[in-house]
């Protein structure tokens, strides 16, 4: 956990400024200027004019690195000379309510700009490096639009099983690694699921969007607000739909097995490397294998792949392995705009409840799955390719295969 500091701060209008591919005119700030927060705005701005969701602030031999995470990959946006590192940090802690004077410590901070008429939510935190504090922004538009779930890149056989797991109760697990979009493809069912007539609760870390009708709440440590203690509390407020942001240790998946056992549905996220082993992880944290079986309705492991950008990216002449040609000006030269998801659906049915139960490898689970039907995410992937979504390399790539 990093360190002490964690308030609410001021709000930043950053105008109406023209966006910007990355940071082209970034040398026009030099090491003796005074405004500071002038260039932290520039980088903002470019960052959301980018479609970034995170800005990275590296000290090092060459200056100060700044890089965008677009569609999922780190991009270098510019340098800058090492002399400003020091006073666009302290800056950057001013903005966003951390101790100006703790360098020797990791620090978290906050902070709500105007973007075009938009409030976005700035999450930062600092890590003390040997080059230097090293800052990370992460960028949340907790008003933005949300994607419906028909567009998430689910096939048509993958949605179906979806839309049955929600009809029910039970625990349904989404997994994969950190910015693989869990979050995003929970909010999405969760908007699906709204009718009016139901109570939908959750328990999240952070709050990333805002949903009407959705009964949402702030994970807050400091305060003694955790996962568990959340859980617990929605538990005793009559709820019928409940995400649970992530699932971290023993006591959290037993109240989310608990829930799901006595007529809730319940979603939430683990990390694991496929569908399977989503299942198997409970068992891992000392869940029966009993509970785990009975309570279960499905699990679905996801990636991202880059899209190929629709107005440069050129198909070669063999279909498994389309690629970028060129770049333009849309996709900043990289030959890709946007995301897809690759998914991995495994519905827990008789079968599979029966190998849970014995408490089996989730590579036993995996490949009776497959034997009836289910799709790898290598194989959605590849499906994706062949509709020319994305590239053969791309897909290799987000599931290791590289």
């Amino acid at each position: 956990m990093a360190g002490e500091y964690f308030f609410e701060k001021t709000e930043i209008d950053l105008g109406e400024s023209p966006e910007f591919s990355l940071l082209p005119d970034i040398h026009q700030f030099r090491p003796g200027d005074a405004d500071m927060s002038g260039l932290f705005n520039f980088i903002v701005n470019g960052a959301l004019g980018a479609r970034a969701t995170d800005v990275h602030l590296e000290p090092g031999p060459r200056g100060l690195k700044i890089r965008f995470r677009i569609d999922g990959l780190l991009l270098e946006a510019g340098v800058l000379a090492g002399e400003t590192s020091l006073p666009l940090v302290s800056a950057v802690k001013i903005i966003s309510g951390m101790d100006i004077a703790q360098s020797r410590l990791p620090q978290d901070g906050r902070a709500t700009i105007s973007y075009r008429e938009r409030r976005i939510d700035l999450r930062v935190s600092t890590q003390p490096t040997i080059e230097g504090e090293r800052v990370v922004i992460r960028l949340l538009d907790r008003h933005g639009p949300l994607l419906e779930l028909d567009r998430l890149g689910f096939s048509a056989g993958n949605m179906k099983k979806i839309r049955r797991m929600m009809s029910g109760n039970g625990l349904l697990l989404i997994t994969g690694p950190t910015g693989s979009g869990k979050t995003t493809t929970m909010y999405a069912m969760l908007k699906s699921l709204r009718n009016g007539h139901s109570n939908i609760m959750t328990v999240e870390d952070p709050v990333e969007y805002v949903l009407e009708g959705v009964n949402q709440t702030q994970v807050n440590t400091r305060a003694g607000l955790d996962f568990t203690v959340g859980l617990r509390a929605v538990l005793r407020q009559d709820p019928d739909i409940i995400m649970v942001g992530e699932i971290r240790d023993r006591e959290t998946a037993d109240l989310a097995v608990r829930a799901a056992g006595t007529g809730h549905l319940v979603l939430s996220t683990l990390h694991t490397g496929d569908a399977a082993g989503a299942l198997t992880r409970l068992l891992e944290m000392g869940i029966e294998p009993y509970r785990v079986s009975s309570s279960l309705i499905g699990a679905v492991a996801q990636r991202l792949c880059r899209v190929r950008c629709g107005r440069c990216a050129v198909a070669s002449g063999d279909c498994q392995n389309p690629e970028p040609a060129g770049g333009c000006p849309d996709c900043g030269g990289t030959g890709y705009r946007g995301l897809v998801g690759i998914q991995e659906v495994l519905l827990v049915d008789d079968p599979v409840r029966e190998l849970l139960a014995k408490g089996v490898s989730s590579r036993e689970i995996s490949k009776a799955a497959m034997d009836r039907g289910m799709a790898t995410l290598f194989g959605d992937g590849m499906e994706k390719v062949e509709r020319g979504l994305t590239t053969a390399r791309e897909v290799r790539r987000v599931t290791g295969r590289e």
